[in-house]
């Protein structure tokens, strides 16, 4: 968050001002309680260290955005 941090803020300001635009931290999905997990049912939930695999993608944060 620190380099994105007046970025984040941008956005977060648009979406209170716009009802088409909503912010979703995945990051309070992948990481509830500040307590990190980097795999689940032994499938990575990241390719590195800045990016969300494809199966965290599409099985843990796709549903929950949708919702």
């Amino acid at each position: 968050n620190g380099k994105y941090i007046g970025l984040i803020e941008k956005l977060e300001n648009f979406s209170s001002i716009y009802e088409n635009i909503y912010l979703f931290d995945g990051l309070d999905t992948l990481c509830p309680k500040s307590t990190c997990k980097f795999y689940l049912n032994k499938k990575s939930l990241y390719n590195d260290s800045d990016h969300i695999s494809n199966y965290a993608a599409k099985e843990i944060l796709a549903p929950v955005a949708s919702v």
